[in-house]
């Protein structure tokens, strides 16, 4: 978000390894829920597949990220995290359940 080179890079070069990323996204969350859930408990398997679609997510966002302004990132971080723990403190307090939905 902050290196100008970067920016530069994927206003004019990231379209098609953006398109690249995303499909390869798609392929390991296809792979991982469809075709080989028995891959996801085996050991180095289930982190291989955990690893390689971390880098690809952490890449997309990323590549987004540099679109914006940073202040526009830090308020998206902020609102977040905001909503991450009030849904947390009411996992936490709430007396419902909703395991059976």
């Amino acid at each position: 978000v902050m290196n100008e080179a970067v920016k530069k890079w994927v206003h004019t070069n990231g379209a098609p390894v953006l398109i690249a990323v995303t499909v390869l996204n798609i392929a390991l969350l296809c792979a991982m829920t469809c075709c080989c859930e028995e891959s996801m408990r085996t050991f180095p398997t289930n982190y291989i597949l955990l690893f390689a679609f971390t880098a690809t997510e952490g890449f997309l966002v990323g590549v987004v990220c540099s679109v914006y302004t940073g202040s526009s990132v830090l308020f998206a971080l902020i609102a977040t995290g905001f909503l991450v723990g009030g849904l947390t403190l009411f996992a936490i307090t709430t007396k419902s359940d909703f395991t059976g939905m």
